[in-house]
């Protein structure tokens, strides 16, 4: 799946410089078609004193989407912060810094020397590419402030479901001005959701039909293993066992099945899952394998939900039986 900043249409500037007026943002914002519009202000290779140490640092510009994007990089501080408050900025995490939250660095921007306060780091960033070049994010109000530059970099623009290369045309003839490089990858993008959506139908669609087995097995197991001891349910009845107690017996046993199921599954599943993840998913994209909890905890939901459920049925159709027929049981 395309990460959730993906665009589908980005416009650059020529010259790499802030000259894509911002009144242009908001004419892409307003076509129907148009998903999300967000840009990015970049100032390159800005003189930057961190600790006592001079370094060269890219500084660029976040709007709200783009913050909430960051999050998942987040390592210590805060983004609203960021957001919220004139020069305060993230800073990515590099092997040249060792830059922590509160610390003050100092840019030097326009032949001008100004501080700002780092409130958040990120452990990485798309954004982050350039080896020695230090990555440090702000807000749009607070890059204005520190450059003087109103207008954008880079505009990235995400369409809504069912857009076509007409609904792209539409925004590149926007810029009747020139002076901007369009780079469009719509038809890449759908295709790889496209594909996804359809993997991820064939997949819950296994998965729903194992689900589906499981529960009418565990019914059935749970079932059957009632019926088999019939006989010996009526004579404890005939002796003075209550109905009370008749549902309690079955229901532990039904959880018995369910709990033992669960542990034995958990010893085989756990590893199985493991190998096929790193098989399948660290070896292609280094993701490293964590406990699934939620699925472990929706499927152990299900098992337990499903076996009290079970229980009702043979336990009504006990009590229903007289005790004399219960004792004549043959099953």
């Amino acid at each position: 799946m395309p990460s959730e900043w993906t665009p589908e249409l980005s416009i650059v500037s020529e010259t790499n410089t802030c000259s894509i007026d911002s009144v242009l943002l908001e004419s892409i914002k307003q076509n129907e078609n148009v998903k999300r519009a967000y840009g990015r202000m970049f100032a390159y290779d800005v003189p930057v004193n961190i600790d006592g140490s001079n370094h060269k640092a890219n500084v660029i510009s976040y709007e709200a989407n783009q913050f909430k994007w960051s999050a998942d990089y987040l390592t210590a501080g805060s983004i609203s912060v960021v957001e919220q408050e004139e020069n305060q900025v993230l800073v990515v995490n590099t092997e040249n810094t060792d830059v922590r939250v509160g610390d003050v660095i100092t840019l030097s921007i326009n032949g001008k020397e100004q501080a700002v306060t780092v409130a958040g780091i990120l452990s990485d960033s798309p954004l982050a590419r350039e080896e020695g070049t230090e990555t440090i994010f702000c807000s749009e109000k607070t890059f204005v402030a520190l450059t003087g530059q109103t207008g954008y970099t880079i505009i990235d623009v995400q369409f809504q479901n069912g857009a076509s290369i007409e609904d792209v045309k539409d925004i590149e003839n926007i810029f009747t001005d020139g002076g901007v490089v369009f780079t469009e990858q719509l038809s890449q993008v759908q295709q790889q959701r496209n594909l996804y959506s359809a993997f991820a139908v064939l997949v819950y669609g296994f998965l729903s039909i194992i689900v589906a087995i499981t529960i009418f097995h565990i019914m059935n197991t749970i079932n059957m293993g009632v019926i088999a001891k019939t006989k010996q349910y009526g004579t404890m009845r005939a002796i003075g066992m209550s109905n009370q107690q008749l549902i309690k017996m079955i229901v532990a046993e039904a959880m018995t099945y369910a709990v033992s199921g669960i542990i034995l599954g958990c010893i085989i599943g756990l590893p199985m899952h493991w190998v096929v993840f790193e098989s399948l998913i660290t070896n292609f994209w280094d993701t490293a394998w964590s406990i699934p909890i939620f699925p472990l905890a929706l499927i152990i939901g299900i098992v337990l939900f499903t076996s009290f459920l079970a229980v009702r049925s043979p336990a009504k159709h006990l009590h229903d039986m007289a005790i004399v027929d219960t004792i004549k049981s043959q099953q």
